[in-house]
This record gives C-alpha cells, sequence and structure tokens, in this order.
C-alpha cells in the first residue's frame, strides 16, 4: 500500500517541479515563446507520467489504487500551486509596473525628496 503511495506522490512531484522549472526559464521571454515551452511542457510532463505509470504498474507489485489516489491528489496540489505561482507573479510584475509609472509621472524617480 504505501509503496503505491509513496510512488503517486514521487510522480505527481517530479512533475510538479518539472512544471515550476518551465515557468521559471520562460517567464521572461515572449508570450509566443511562453505558450510553446508551457504547454509543450505540460504534453511532455502527462504523456511521461502516463508512460512511467503504466511501467510502474506492468513491472511491479504497487497498489494501483493507493497509487492513483495519491498521483491525483498530489497532482491537484501542484497544480493549484502552479496557479497561485503565476498569478501571485504577474501581480507582482503588474503593481511594479504601475509603481515605475507613477514614479516617473512625479518626474525624475531617482530625484531624493527632502
Amino acid at each position: 500500500m504505501w509503496e503505491g503511495v509513496f510512488s503517486g506522490v514521487a510522480l505527481a512531484a517530479a512533475n510538479g517541479i518539472a512544471a515550476w522549472v518551465t515557468i521559471r526559464v520562460s517567464w521572461g521571454q515572449s508570450s509566443d515563446f511562453f505558450i510553446k515551452a508551457f504547454l509543450g511542457g505540460m504534453m511532455l510532463r502527462l504523456f511521461s507520467v502516463g508512460l512511467i505509470a503504466v511501467l510502474l504498474f506492468k513491472f511491479t507489485a504497487i497498489s494501483k489504487g493507493y497509487f492513483t489516489a495519491a498521483l491525483c491528489v498530489t497532482f491537484v496540489f501542484f497544480q493549484v500551486a502552479e496557479i497561485v505561482m503565476i498569478v501571485r507573479r504577474r501581480t507582482a510584475e503588474q503593481l511594479e509596473g504601475s509603481n515605475e509609472s507613477a514614479s516617473e509621472a512625479d518626474g525624475n524617480p531617482d530625484e531624493v525628496r527632502g
């Protein structure tokens, strides 16, 4: 039982970490590059998760039910974390951009006020 749980959690965590790395690497690039890297990476990761799951079921005696349940729960957790990370980063960039615009409207942003 526990082998299935740990395997499911590990596989979903590896998938989540790979998604995080993809976002970090492609974030500052053009929107076109980001979309291609993100969606292409997602397809590759999901294919890999499926392949690894099939191989685990075929060559090991792990519990399929516990593996699948742990994989799904952990996968959803990492999906929520991924969405939160993207929204927070985007919001921070928008706030930073609006603060820079406000500074430029006031005059020289490097000017020391006394």
